[in-house]
């Protein structure tokens, strides 16, 4: 019998390969590479082909040791997990970014922005041209996901980097009176529900 917590996902995520997978593809695509530079040729895409963002129900098989490799930490199993995938060849997609989000009440929390900046230099140059001009891999997955929670009033992070703030402040987010708290407002709130939302979300803490 079909899972029906499987309704929840992404309907083609059957389909979409592990990173040890993709990697065990990835190193046989990379067999001829440009002038022996050691890149593997770039695929002709554009960037939405180039870069699929996709929600995955488990976050682990894409992305846990890059996500202990950034935050120490396993990643979270809760929540809704959505992973960059890179076209890394014709037949070869690799899992180069993250980002987690969770419904607080009537609240949405992102949280867990990573991207594999080894996979990034190991890209062909015209790919890595195509991303950076799309503001990176943090901005492409932001951007991609902020769409899929528009019915949600506001969208709130929790960012200590400043390069990620950095990132975030380009893709939509705004700064609050909290040095570390951000918000994307995505509906009409009078100024006091503001400040009692932003109340309500200081006070969980990092997330």
């Amino acid at each position: 019998m079909r899972d029906a917590s499987r309704s929840l996902i992404m309907p083609n995520e059957e389909e979409l390969p592990s990173t040890a997978a993709a990697a065990d593809a990835n190193a046989t695509s990379a067999q001829s590479d440009v002038a022996g530079t050691g890149r593997p040729k770039a695929v002709a895409v554009t960037l939405d082909r180039l870069i699929q963002v996709e929600r995955v129900t488990a976050s682990e098989p894409y992305i846990g040791d890059l996500f202990r490799r950034r935050f120490g930490s396993d990643p979270p199993n809760y929540g809704q997990h959505h992973v960059a995938l890179y076209k890394a060849a014709r037949a070869s997609f690799i899992a180069i970014g993250f980002v987690h989000y969770t419904v607080f009440d009537d609240n949405c929390l992102c949280g867990g922005m990573l991207a594999d900046d080894r996979a990034y230099r190991r890209m062909p140059v015209a790919h890595q041209a195509m991303i950076r001009d799309a503001g990176g891999i943090v901005a492409i997955m932001l951007r991609e996901t902020f769409a899929r929670y528009a019915d949600m009033p506001d969208v709130w992070a929790h960012v200590g980097d400043p390069s990620v703030r950095e990132i975030c402040l380009r893709a939509g987010f705004l700064p609050t009176s909290d040095r570390y708290v951000m918000v994307k407002w995505n509906g009409e709130r009078s100024e006091p529900d503001k400040a009692a939302h932003l109340a309500r979300v200081i006070a969980l803490g990092p997330f």
